[in-house]
This record gives C-alpha cells, sequence and structure tokens, in this order.
C-alpha cells in the first residue's frame, strides 16, 4: 500500500496553582486552578482549564464530608461522532465543551456499627462554538454534549459485623440521562444499579468476599 509520514511539533505547558487554609481543626476550605492540554492526532491542541473553590468538614467520627463547586473547559476539542443532522453517518467535531456543577462526597457514621457512604456529581455540561466538518453549527449552542449525564451518584451503605467478623454492604448507583447526539435529538432514559455485598474474615490470615452486581436485572444504555 501507500504509507503518508506526518510530523508535527507541538509545544504547550501546562501548570496548576493551588491553596488550602485551616480555619479550625475540624474544618478546611481550597481552590486551585489548572491550565492543561491534549494533543489529538490532528490540531487543534485541546485546552483544557479547570476551576474550583471547595470545603472539607470533619465532626468526630460522625461525618467526614467535603463539597467542591467546579467550571471545567475543554477548548477545541476534536473527535469524530455520529452527526446530529444524519445519525446515520459519522461527522468531524470540533466544539468547546464546559461544565459546572458541584461534587459531594460524605461519610455518615451515626454508629460504629453502621455507615452510609455517599458520592455525587450534580452539574450543567454544555456545548458551544460546534463545528461539523468544519461548517459552524450555532443551532447546537447550549445543548448538552452526547454521553455527558447531569447527574451522577452512589450510595452505599455498610453493617459491621459483630466481634470483628467482617461487614455486609449494599450499594446504589445512579447514572443521569443523557444524549446520543449533540442535537439532544436521541434522549437515553436514566437508570440505577444495585448490588449487595458481604467481606467475612475467616481466620486471621482469610478472608471472603462476595458481591452480588444489578440484582434487579436494570438495563441501562450507554451508547446510542
Amino acid at each position: 500500500g501507500n504509507f503518508v509520514t506526518t510530523r508535527r511539533t507541538q509545544r504547550r505547558v501546562a501548570w496548576t496553582i493551588g491553596a488550602n487554609y485551616l480555619i479550625t481543626d475540624n474544618l478546611s476550605v481550597y481552590g486551585r486552578y489548572a491550565d492543561g492540554f491534549q494533543t489529538n492526532n490532528t490540531d487543534p491542541i485541546t485546552g483544557v482549564e479547570l476551576y474550583e473553590i471547595g470545603a472539607r468538614y470533619k465532626y468526630r467520627n460522625l461525618l467526614n464530608a467535603s463539597v467542591t463547586l467546579f467550571r471545567t473547559n475543554f477548548r477545541s476539542q476534536f473527535y469524530n461522532f455520529i452527526d446530529p443532522l444524519n445519525p446515520t453517518i459519522q461527522t468531524s467535531f470540533l466544539a468547546d465543551l464546559g461544565t459546572t456543577g458541584v461534587e459531594v462526597d460524605a461519610l455518615i457514621r451515626p454508629v460504629d456499627w453502621f455507615s452510609i457512604d455517599f458520592f455525587g456529581v450534580f452539574q450543567n455540561p454544555t456545548l458551544n462554538n460546534l463545528r461539523l466538518n468544519g461548517v459552524p453549527q450555532p443551532g447546537f449552542d447550549g445543548n448538552r454534549p452526547e454521553r455527558t449525564p447531569s447527574t451522577l451518584f452512589t450510595i452505599t451503605p455498610t453493617f459491621k459485623l459483630p466481634k470483628g467478623l467482617g461487614e455486609v454492604y449494599g450499594r446504589y448507583k445512579y447514572i443521569g440521562d443523557i444524549f446520543a447526539d449533540s442535537g439532544n435529538g436521541i434522549s437515553l432514559p436514566a437508570y440505577g444499579v444495585t448490588s449487595f455485598g458481604a467481606s467475612v474474615n475467616v481466620t486471621d490470615r482469610l478472608q471472603v468476599s462476595v458481591n452480588a452486581d444489578n440484582v434487579f436485572n436494570v438495563i441501562g444504555l450507554t451508547e446510542g
């Protein structure tokens, strides 16, 4: 066959700056800015920008939590995906993607033998300056990027067995609805997966773990 050799030199600096401040022994705040990049098979380089500010709080063994507000920007993201104007073909995309949201991580332990672990992201992702095969498509500005949910969270309650025998836990993972195209014309529904598991300390040197995943046989679509 015929071979084509392509040479390309790309130069970019990635950097970040952050700060933490301890207000009390139980409460701290922090902030960070990061500017990075992602090289692609074709130009241009994708710029990745992150702003975040948050707080962490701990109260004895009852509560350990953090809340983070964030803004993430992907500038000049290049990729191939189904054409929102004609879903039967693939098209070259060049777009700016951004999302603003909050991330919550909390461990609550009301008693020594029971705890609830929660982790969730609640965001508003948007698509801007979309170009299909180099042609601007302003009608899609403000749409949600494909395959990107606005809500994701996981809840894990855990029970400790007596005398250090082990633990039993459940887990519920929720994935919000997504769109299969940039035109937001093909919607895929949200779904939640429930799991159960146990870890048993048979001896000081032997631990047996069992996990049952998706016990309610939920079907979740991740692709259009």
